[in-house]
């Protein structure tokens, strides 16, 4: 019984038609309105196209790449690449992302929520990048957000590769892009070079700070690595918390459910600096002694 499946499986990679590999990525949805709205109290902002004007937006990057060894060619396709998004959302346009640097696709309209793009060659390495536009009118809640689906008939093409979005994976693994402004960047660095600097006086002080033992060079990376998350959480605080102070390495966001993690960072902190103290206090006593 197996020697059948295998015969299939090895005609399908290795027959005259060779297996085709296509790699998808997909970054979405991104609501420009709603994180403009908040410029000021009572903010609002449309979009306004000709006579249409809408309230809700909805922007998704769409990336494409022939990861295979053989080229698609327009006749490869039996049902073309087809953009399509839930209602009640409708696509205005498909654009390149990075025209100099891909593949120009030719979008058609086929429904007020799809759009379809002409058969085009595909050579082993290019790349497809581009910018999905949608809008509604209507009220969107969380259950209505746009879900974009992605397909194509391609001879010899069983699915896409999925590419896994690059901020899903950041927040999956408990991190965040580091976006600071100059000035924060610069206290975040000052911050963390005090404290770091202090531990090692104290380290020195107690007897540990010495480089040629194992157990010292191990205290010291901590206290660097707790100079550095201690440094994010202040300036994070005396920024006031906002969102693009919060996209660091250690700190989390304002959120209470989650607030224990710099507050044991914290707590970790002040107790390293109690118990140095002690030790530099107790090691100065029995030298006077």
């Amino acid at each position: 019984m197996a020697v059948p499946v295998w015969v299939s499986y090895d005609i399908f990679a290795r027959g005259e038609i060779r297996e085709k590999s296509v790699e998808l990525g997909t970054i979405g949805p991104i609501d420009p309105l709603s994180d403009l709205s908040g410029l000021g109290n009572g903010a609002s902002i449309r979009l306004q196209i000709g006579a249409e004007s809408f309230g809700n937006i909805s922007i998704w990057r769409v990336t494409l790449k022939n990861i295979g060894k053989v080229p698609i060619r327009p006749d490869d396709f039996f049902r073309p690449l087809r953009v399509e998004v839930n209602s009640p959302w409708r696509i205005i346009a498909i654009t390149e992302e990075i025209p100099s640097a891909a593949l120009a696709l030719d979008w058609k309209s086929v429904a007020p929520n799809a759009m379809e793009a002409q058969p085009f060659l595909f050579n082993p390495g290019d790349h497809v990048y581009q910018t999905v536009y949608l809008v509604t009118e209507k009220p969107i809640e969380k259950k209505d957000e746009s879900v974009l689906k992605i397909s194509a008939r391609i001879v010899n093409l069983r699915n896409f590769t999925k590419k896994e979005d690059p901020w899903k994976l950041d927040q999956a693994r408990g991190f965040e892009m580091i976006n600071l402004t100059f000035l924060e960047a610069l206290s975040l660095v000052a911050i963390a070079t005090v404290f770091f600097l202090w531990y090692l006086v104290s380290l020195k002080k107690v007897g540990i700070a010495d480089l040629s033992k194992g157990r010292a060079r191990l205290v010291i990376a901590i206290a660097a690595l707790l100079s550095y998350s201690v440094a994010e959480i202040v300036v994070y605080y005396l920024s006031g918390g906002n969102r693009r102070t919060a996209r660091m390495l250690f700190v989390s966001p304002l959120d209470f459910s989650i607030q224990w993690q710099n507050w044991l960072i914290l707590a970790i902190h002040i107790g390293a600096i109690v118990y140095l103290l002690f030790r530099s206090k107790r090691n100065a006593s029995d030298r006077v002694l």
